[in-house]
């Protein structure tokens, strides 16, 4: 039998920037602060775009969740969205996966 894990996904869509960072921000932080599963998941299979101000949003729950004990993993990231996390380093701060099925087998 295999036990699903126990974790709390968000699916952003379109764009992470400096319109929108803001409520992103404050769901991923919400999500994170109150979920009581020890695994918060960004799905990005929806995102197109990520500036700087949409990274910070997800360094500040980052810092959250290493705060809290729990594991911030982003996961579906776009080649081009995944250039910009490469390029600002940020790709090495992140558990980031291919897709949700490596996150469920990784976290199972």
């Amino acid at each position: 039998m295999m036990v699903e894990p126990e974790l709390k996904i968000i699916s952003p869509e379109n764009s992470i920037n400096a319109s929108n960072c803001q409520e992103f921000q404050h769901e991923l932080l919400e999500e994170i602060s109150t979920s009581t599963t020890p695994v918060v998941v960004v799905d990005m299979k929806g995102v197109d775009c990520v500036d700087s101000a949409g990274l910070m949003a997800f360094v500040s729950g980052m810092n959250l969740s290493r705060t809290l004990g729990k594991r911030l993993i982003i996961c579906d990231i776009a080649p081009l969205v995944r250039i910009v996390f490469e390029l600002t380093q940020l790709d090495g701060a992140f558990e980031i996966f291919e897709n949700y099925e490596d996150v469920k087998a990784a976290i199972a």
